[in-house]
């Protein structure tokens, strides 16, 4: 997972190297061509700059960028076939569960974490994360600052992206129980109250935190060889399908 990361943060830099050398020579994309397009890319293989050296960097950062793709693409095959052969598969498919995680985030906890259960409340997971405010406290005076963000940052960023995919409401009709909860909690912000988006985006995942925790303590989630038992609901990780919408 650390490494499809670090390939996928490469992938990054070398666009913005691209973008920012486009911007230095003063070259702006067509209208109505989509960026990282392959149209958009037949595009930058057709640039020709003006001087030999700056062509030979610019060829570099184009095959840099050529070659990232294919290896996150074996990354991604590596860790479909990861999380059907592992022993911890059951635990992956019951993170599946939850609306807002998928495959590559659900992989991504259970590396990072493991065996959820030893954490006795949902409380340390989220300390585990480094999601917890930072506190200044002094007689009777005390103040909450931001996160220490001094946990597992893959951890944290996993739970921030499904703080984000837990915006969107739930896609079917008849959802878990846990899907069917107000999607827009913390998200939503009261009058007179003005939030930033970093506080909105902690709230849902200190929540994501603890259902973690919930889902893999649930008996009726799997019965422990990677199938749903007949009484679970619904999911969009496809391993239960006991009920049907109606």
């Amino acid at each position: 997972m650390r490494g499809r990361e670090d390939a996928i943060v490469d992938r990054m830099r070398v666009r913005r190297r691209i973008k920012k050398m486009l911007l230095r020579q003063g070259i702006r994309r067509p209208e109505g061509m989509r960026a990282w397009s392959k149209r958009w890319r037949a595009w930058l293989g057709s640039i020709e700059l003006a001087y030999s050296s700056q062509q030979v960097v610019w060829r570099e950062y184009l095959g840099t960028l050529d070659e990232l793709h294919p290896r996150i693409d074996r990354y991604n095959e590596a860790l479909h076939e990861q999380a059907q052969t592992s022993s911890k598969a059951y635990l992956i498919a019951a993170l599946q569960i939850l609306k807002e995680i998928a495959k590559v985030n659900a992989v991504t906890l259970v590396a990072e974490l493991g065996d959820l259960m030893r954490f006795a409340r949902p409380a340390r997971l989220i300390s585990r994360s480094g999601m917890v405010p930072a506190e200044y406290s002094s007689g009777g005076e005390r103040y909450q600052g931001h996160i220490t963000k001094t946990g597992n940052r893959h951890v944290r960023r996993a739970l921030t992206e499904a703080a984000w995919a837990y915006r969107y409401p739930p896609s079917f009709k008849v959802a878990w129980h846990c899907n069917d909860r107000p999607h827009h909690i913390g998200w939503s912000t009261s009058p007179g109250e003005p939030r930033s988006g970093c506080t909105a985006v902690t709230g849902p995942s200190s929540r994501s935190t603890g259902r973690l925790r919930s889902a893999c303590s649930n008996p009726d989630a799997s019965d422990g060889g990677g199938k749903a038992k007949s009484k679970s609901r619904p999911c969009r990780a496809g391993i239960c399908r006991s009920r049907t919408a109606p």
